[in-house]
């Protein structure tokens, strides 16, 4: 039961991750009509909930960026407290991992694109994207259908086009993000505590970029999309 629930909560961060790879290509090439956003990142924090037909027990956490794209996931599990916590540290290009059940800090390389580590574009003829006028959480949002049109993203430009909401049409799966602080958090959330002790493992993960002409990384495959 356990190994399932900690499926159900990474199942959306690899499938994230994998969506997030599939437009970096994109970066290096001008968008006609582009939507306006923010050109850096924009430091927030916010609180998550995910629901699913199939998931029994409450799945909540928190979430962290910084102004260099750095990011912290902590979830929560039922009253379990946390059980899995996730940091993408930009400037060490490294990917740092905590698994209840493990009870020990893991250290990946990451690859960050040769351009660097930026935010999204989107042009307004872009396919699959719609603007909307209804905001979500005081952000004004566009919708984003995936390429096979099972994922939709409830994208804020102000945030650099982060999906508050990302809904899985078939499995009924829904990510929200609420309680959104447009501030900066300390450098320390995003590295391991200091006493902790970390694991070194050659595998790259987190963020994993590939140029043209590359073999892509492999990823685990999902038996849905996340919502």
């Amino acid at each position: 039961m356990r190994k399932h629930l900690l499926f159900a909560i990474c199942l959306p961060l690899i499938a994230g991750g994998v969506w997030l790879h599939s437009q970096i290509r994109g970066w290096a090439q001008p968008l006609p009509d582009i939507i306006a956003a923010p050109p850096d990142w924009v430091a927030f924090d916010a609180e998550f909930q995910k629901t699913s037909p199939t998931i029994k027990l409450q799945i909540t956490g928190h979430f962290y960026r910084s102004s260099d794209g750095s990011t912290r996931e902590e979830w929560f599990v039922g009253g379990r407290g946390n059980t899995l916590t996730e940091i993408k540290n930009i400037a060490l290009s490294r990917y740092y991992v905590w698994k209840a059940e493990n009870g020990y800090w893991e250290s990946h390389p990451m690859t960050l694109p040769a351009e660097g580590w930026h935010p999204l574009e989107r042009s307004r003829t872009m396919p699959g994207l719609t603007e909307i006028a209804d905001p979500v959480e005081g952000f004004h949002i566009v919708s984003y259908f995936n390429p096979h049109g099972t994922v939709v993203q409830f994208q804020s430009p102000e945030l650099n086009f982060f999906p508050l909401i990302t809904e899985d049409v078939a499995a009924g799966t829904r990510l929200a993000y609420h309680h959104i602080r447009r501030q900066s958090s300390p450098a320390e959330m995003f590295m391991p505590p200091a006493s902790a002790a970390v694991t070194l493992r050659s595998e790259p993960m987190g963020i994993v970029a590939w140029e043209p002409g590359q073999p892509k990384p492999v990823f685990p495959r999902r038996a849905q999309a996340p919502k």
